[in-house]
């Protein structure tokens, strides 16, 4: 820990050294402003005594490469000299404070990436920004959500109280609130800018949506309008005709489901449409689930630049994928880069992306193969459920566990929401923070949706027991058959075309 703190100071000092070489070249300070005492600095450090900002850079960019060095061959118990945490940044501040023109300025050290640090490396960083309150520097620290694992520094006694000592600003949320979408699109229009002769692209015309009515039309949806005509006749037959396709469909997916005459439901919805509109709207997204299940080919389309912000989830990074891929997917077809992108290659790219970040999973972290057997085995779930919502709550794609708080599960699903395996939100909306696995609702990202064919929308949950959840990766086969027999479907339905990559794990899980 010691090592690590004064690693720590070095870095920090380069950080501030780098910063005095750029002021001179870049604003109206001059090297002559910048008549440093760096004396009780490089006391601090051990370091020969100095005069320039230039001959302590160099002197810092030596003690580092000699610390890095002796490290490396620390096996041989020669233990470096050390500097007391945080002491030789105190100093170096308080000098150029004492030089004049930068008097009474304060320092932002940004540190991203947070969550790679071992624990006490975190306690060690922990205690700088527990410390730092009374001096003219702060942090601003990027980590993932759960990343943040040490609160105690190094005195362990003490720890970091917020909103004493830290303010948490979700970063997705805040950008959720100031339109993320927008945000996306700039920044997908910036990058689409760099390629020569594209001209003002807008991403929004380059991937269109489709609508539930056209979907409908996409899934066979005439076909089985055709079907359902045939077992109608005189004034249910009449009030059929009058619907649009994507309501004579839903009246034969409505009358299945309630195991009732077709006529019957037809009337019904004739008699007061008012109330079928609201049907269609609830559960006209789930039947598109259902248009193609025990047919080969597409089982749903994810399309619209509004669906890809939706399956990013607030992170850039994956809406980049999601954009890219389709463009390219669509260069590859022989298209322009400005031709719309049809719904079809829209939902092959979403798909790519989201095996992609399924592949990615097992290196991301030492829970990582666990992850990914979670994600094959709940999105499977999902799927099936996706597939036969009959008689059950539509569009289940999130889960709350009970009973949840051993250590166990709490590493995985903390290790699942820190590496966009989950995503995570307070089962109660009036809860405030907490730890506690009870307290939060749990969602596969919506990046995996398309590749397991499920609703990617925020909707309606499901509860596990934690013994549950864990035979999801211990013992997937039995796992999956437990959850879904809960609910009264089968472990066996049909996979989808692209699960068949997985086709031996599914092989084992039935």
């Amino acid at each position: 820990m010691r090592i690590f703190g004064h690693y720590v100071n070095l870095r920090l000092a380069t950080a501030i050294v780098e910063f005095l070489e750029w002021a001179p070249k870049n604003t109206a300070l001059s090297e002559t402003d910048l008549q440093i005492d760096f004396a009780d600095v490089c006391t601090s450090l051990s370091m020969p005594a100095v005069e320039s900002v230039s001959e302590f850079s160099r002197s810092l960019k030596r003690a580092l490469l000699e610390f890095e060095t002796a490290v490396n061959n620390i096996d041989d118990g020669r233990v470096p000299t050390l500097s007391v945490q945080g002491r030789p940044l105190q100093q170096l501040l308080e000098a150029i404070d004492a030089a004049g023109p930068l008097r009474n300025k304060t320092y932002y050290f940004l540190i991203d990436e947070f969550e790679t640090l071992s624990d006490y490396q975190q306690r060690c960083v922990n205690t700088l920004i527990k410390h730092s309150g009374d001096s003219n520097y702060t942090f601003k620290i990027g980590v993932k959500e759960t990343g943040h694992r040490e609160r105690a520094t190094t005195n362990l006694r003490e720890t970091l109280v917020e909103p004493a000592d830290f303010a948490t600003i979700d970063i997705r949320a805040s950008l959720k609130d100031r339109d993320f979408a927008t945000f996306a699109e700039r920044v997908c229009a910036q990058r689409l800018a760099r390629i020569p002769e594209t001209g003002d692209l807008e991403i929004a015309a380059i991937l269109p949506s489709i609508s539930i009515e056209e979907e409908t039309r996409l899934l066979g949806g005439e076909l089985r309008a055709e079907r359902l005509r045939t077992r109608l006749t005189g004034g249910s037959l009449e009030s059929f005709e009058s619907f649009t396709l994507l309501q004579q469909v839903f009246a034969g997916y409505w009358a299945e489901s309630r195991d009732e005459p077709l006529d019957e439901t037809v009337r019904e919805f004739a008699g007061n449409p008012r109330l079928w509109r609201d049907r269609v709207n609830n559960h006209g997204y789930a039947m598109l689930f259902t248009l193609r299940r025990g047919v080969p080919g597409r089982k749903k389309y994810y399309a619209g630049f509004e669906t890809f912000v939706t399956l990013a989830d607030g992170n850039i990074r994956y809406l980049v994928q999601l954009v890219g891929e389709a463009l390219q997917a669509n260069l590859a077809k022989g298209k322009a880069l400005d031709a719309p992108v049809d719904a079809s290659t829209q939902t092959e790219a979403a798909q790519e992306v989201g095996l992609r970040a399924l592949k990615n999973m097992p290196g991301a972290s030492t829970e990582g193969a666990q992850m990914t057997k979670l994600i094959l085995s709940l999105g499977r779930v999902f799927g099936v459920m996706a597939s036969h919502p009959e008689g059950h709550a539509p569009e289940v794609n999130q889960f709350r566990v009970e009973k949840g708080d051993d250590e166990w599960t709490l590493r995985l699903l903390n290790s699942g929401v820190m590496q966009l395996a989950l995503s995570r939100f307070p089962g109660d909306k009036r809860a405030g923070y907490s730890g506690e696995t009870r307290e939060w609702n749990y969602q596969l990202h919506p990046i995996f949706a398309p590749y397991f064919v499920y609703s990617h929308r925020r909707k309606r949950r499901l509860t596990l027991s934690a013994s549950l959840l864990r035979k999801l990766v211990e013992e997937p086969n039995k796992g999956i058959e437990a959850l879904l027999g809960k609910t009264d479907r089968s472990a066996d339905s049909e996979l989808p075309e692209q699960l068949t990559l997985f086709g031996g794990f599914y092989g084992s899980a039935r």
